[in-house]
Parts: structure tokens; C-alpha cells; sequence
């Protein structure tokens, strides 16, 4: 009886955080977006790193892996708001997390292991992936491109090398990005709200 009482107490008092005004408040409040100019920036690297490498794969015997190649040009979207002499370091940081990625899902869907094993491992996996991307400040838009990738990873593979080719499509289209990303750096426009929204972002301790 006493345990009941306690969950409805809990219950009426979410129910009244939820019904306040400083919820509503905050639900509809709008705000501008920091760095907007970095946002369509890091959209038009991605772009030009797709049109450049999606074409070469088409016509190449490797069309299979043209899904894979566009998993790699996503990493240009990392660091958008991390200050220049970082911005490089980031995304080639997330080149190798989205290639290892690729890599362990598929040597996994290529052991055959148990569904409920893969799922296990893809779990295991996304915290280990959300760890990185919190500690090393990656920034938008976070582990969700390379849980992406581990999930489509784990497609049935036919034999190891088929793991060794996925993953190099990935690395290569993520180098190309990469290099796309350090060429037009220039461009980037390094505001303080951009950078203090960047630093400013709440964050557990580890």
C-alpha cells in the first residue's frame, strides 16, 4: 500500500512538472541557430566529397560498395563548431571511427553469430561509440553516423574479404572527405557564439 502511495505521489508530480509554465516556456521557446553559416558548410563538404567519389565507385566493379563510400563522406559533418587548429584532427578522428565500425559489424555479420549476439555486440558498440563522441567533443550530429553505420554493417557477408572491401570504400570516401574538409577550411566562419555553443554543451562526467 505504502509502495503504491509513493509511485502516485511520483506520478502527480511529473504530471505537474509537465503541466507548468516553465516547461511550456521552454518547449516552445526559439532560439537562433549558432554557426548556421558552418552547418551549410559542412553540408556542401559532404556534398562535394559525394559527387566526387559516389561517380568513381559507380562505374568501377566495386558498385556493391557505393553505400558504404557514402558512409564515409558523412564524416565531414563532425567539428563543425571546434575551433580550427582542431576541426582536421576531429574528423579524421571520426575516419576511424566510422572505418572501425564498418569493419567490427561486418566481421560480425561475417562470423554468422546469433542474432541476439549481434544485437548484443551493435549495443555494445553505440555506449562505447556515445563514450567517444562525448569525451572527445566531437559535436554535431553525434554517434548517430556511426551507429548508422553499424547498423547497416550488418548485412550479410559472404566471405572476409567482402569485410576488408567495405571497409576500405568507407576509409577511402572518409580520406577524400577528409582532405575536401581541410581544403576549404578557409571558408568556415569561426565565430565565438558558434564556439562558446560548441564548448557550452552539457555534458555527465564520464
Amino acid at each position: 500500500m505504502h509502495q503504491r502511495l509513493s509511485r502516485v505521489k511520483s506520478r502527480s508530480a511529473a504530471i505537474r512538472f509537465l503541466l507548468s509554465r516553465a516547461q511550456f516556456k521552454e518547449c516552445f521557446a526559439v532560439v537562433n541557430q549558432p554557426g548556421f553559416r558552418n552547418s551549410a558548410l559542412a553540408g556542401l563538404q559532404v556534398a562535394i566529397a559525394a559527387l566526387v567519389v559516389l561517380p568513381l565507385i559507380e562505374l568501377s566493379d566495386f558498385s556493391h560498395l557505393i553505400g558504404f563510400a557514402s558512409l564515409g563522406t558523412l564524416v565531414a559533418l563532425f567539428g563543425r563548431f571546434a575551433a580550427p587548429e582542431r576541426r582536421g584532427f576531429t574528423v579524421f578522428l571520426c575516419l576511424l571511427c566510422q572505418t572501425a565500425t564498418v569493419f567490427v559489424m561486418s566481421l560480425v555479420a561475417w562470423l554468422e553469430l546469433p542474432m541476439v549476439g549481434q544485437l548484443a555486440i551493435l549495443a555494445l558498440l553505440c555506449g562505447t561509440l556515445f563514450y567517444i563522441v562525448n569525451v572527445a567533443n566531437f559535436g554535431p550530429p553525434g554517434a548517430l553516423i556511426f551507429i548508422f553505420a553499424a547498423s547497416v554493417s550488418m548485412g550479410q557477408v559472404d566471405d572476409f574479404s567482402s569485410v576488408i572491401e567495405r571497409s576500405a570504400a568507407t576509409a577511402l570516401a572518409a580520406g577524400l572527405a577528409w582532405l575536401v574538409v581541410m581544403t576549404t577550411e578557409v571558408f568556415r566562419h569561426d565565430t565565438p557564439v558558434a564556439q562558446d555553443w560548441f564548448k557550452g554543451r552539457p555534458a555527465r562526467p564520464a
